[in-house]
């Protein structure tokens, strides 16, 4: 696997498991994302949650020409069915664990 595919994560965390496995078990492509984040569990949550106000990359392409918030401003619960980004939505999440 080259790095556009594998993102910089490990092969351990390319074993595992995750909720998304579920939502789409066929895939013949699997693309992984892993950054190191130094903060707590909760803190990271509350900022994939924010991934319902904005994307955080290139805001010209992903975010409509909008700036993306620079301090948390969404506080609703998450709900599966919420949309997430511009083309996504939210098919499951466990607080403070993981955003799907």
């Amino acid at each position: 696997m080259n790095i556009a595919r594998t993102g910089a994560s490990t092969p351990a965390e390319r074993g595992e498991r995750y909720a998304c496995d579920e939502v789409a078990p066929d895939l013949t492509q699997l693309l992984f994302r892993a950054r190191t984040v130094a903060a707590e569990a909760p803190t990271v949550y509350r900022w994939l949650g924010q991934l319902r106000v904005a994307p955080y990359s290139w805001d010209l392409i992903d975010n409509l020409g909008r700036r993306s918030p620079r301090t948390i401003t969404d506080h609703r619960p998450l709900q599966v069915g919420q949309q997430a980004l511009v083309i996504m939505q939210v098919c499951s999440f466990v607080v403070d664990d993981h955003l799907t």
